[in-house]
């Protein structure tokens, strides 16, 4: 019927003369009303911080929450949409993508996905368009549909582990 799952993940730089880190946690959930959609919700927050020398430091916290679908043509043809809002430090981005994926063979677990998304920036900030193509191995075996390998592997919310990634 669906999925639950948790994340939280720290990442760190230090070199010489700057150093930074953001710590990010969050939740998601994806449902699946029907073998041939998926629906899913993502939420969470994150803080960083970082200082260079001579120039000083800086921290900011910020949070997003997000929601996306896949629709399953036929077992191993998807095509997936999102929709994202993170909240930095009074900025707002809002992203909308989709993306198609495609598995070659149930035995030969390669995939070939490709997406587009928009991401619009409060305040005047403009919108970055962003394009994506790949392939994807897949790991959990052989003789798998898409629909399995997506529901039942890596878990990841929709729209985010996927045929999309968060930034395209």
């Amino acid at each position: 019927m669906g999925r639950l799952g948790a994340n939280l993940s720290y990442a760190s730089l230090d070199t010489s003369g700057a150093n930074g880190h953001v710590t990010g946690y969050g939740g998601f959930g994806e449902y699946y009303p029907t073998q041939a959609i998926t629906v899913g919700l993502n939420a969470g927050g994150f803080s960083a911080g970082g200082s260079i020398s001579g120039l000083g430091s800086a921290s900011s916290t910020g949070s997003y929450v997000g929601g996306g679908a896949t629709g399953y043509l036929v077992p191993d043809f998807a095509a997936s949409g999102l929709i994202n809002y993170i909240s930095i430090s009074g900025v707002h981005f809002t992203t909308y993508g989709g993306g198609l994926e495609y598995l070659f063979s149930e035995s030969l677990p390669i995939s070939i996905y490709g997406g587009y998304s928009t991401t619009e920036v409060s305040g005047g900030g403009g919108h970055i368009n962003q394009w994506s193509v790949g392939f994807k191995f897949y790991t959990n075996g052989n003789g798998v549909t898409l629909v399995d390998r997506h529901r039942n592997g890596t878990l990841g919310p929709v729209g985010i582990g996927n045929a999309l990634q968060f930034a395209f």
